[in-house]
């Protein structure tokens, strides 16, 4: 008689345990993606919807060199970029572009005003970063298939 129910209450065991393996692994992987990468990975940036824009310095130990390394992000929306101008001083900073405007394949240009082009880079993420030492003057931040999403910089003197 109890042949039969034995190996079924293992067999249903077996699957609910199984089930809740499945389930508290989705649970955790959503957990880990639902946090920010950026936000996680680079302490040092500026949110894009800030309108005070004042970069966060990293101290000179952190970066290996004597110069402060900083922050700029800026965001390209569907609607453009986010922010459209932004003022800064004069210095090394860690530019980050990031990609929410649904469209994979952008070709960025960063540009000094009078044509010299610093950086141009066909991004397929949704962010690219690089360093750049910025002097003052007023530089731009573009994408080549759309002419009016633009993003002027103002460096200034410290």
């Amino acid at each position: 008689m109890f042949t039969q129910p034995f190996p079924r209450l293992i067999a249903v065991s077996g699957r609910a345990a199984f089930c809740l393996l499945v389930i508290s692994g989705l649970v955790a992987l959503r957990a880990h993606t639902a946090k920010s990468p950026v936000q996680a990975r680079l302490p040092l940036a500026i949110h894009p919807a800030n309108p005070t824009l004042n970069p966060r310095a990293i101290s000179p130990t952190q970066s290996g060199n004597s110069q402060e390394l900083q922050g700029l992000v800026i965001a390209i929306r569907p609607s453009g970029f986010s922010p459209a101008e932004v003022e800064i001083t004069d210095g090394r900073y860690v530019l980050v572009v990031q990609n929410r405007s649904g469209l994979r394949d952008l070709t960025f240009q960063f540009d000094r005003q009078g044509g010299e082009r610093l950086h141009q880079v066909r991004a397929q993420r949704s962010k690219w970063s690089k360093q750049f030492d910025l002097h003052p003057g007023t530089y731009a931040l573009s994408v080549i298939d759309h002419p009016d999403w633009r993003c002027l910089i103002k460096v200034t003197p410290r």
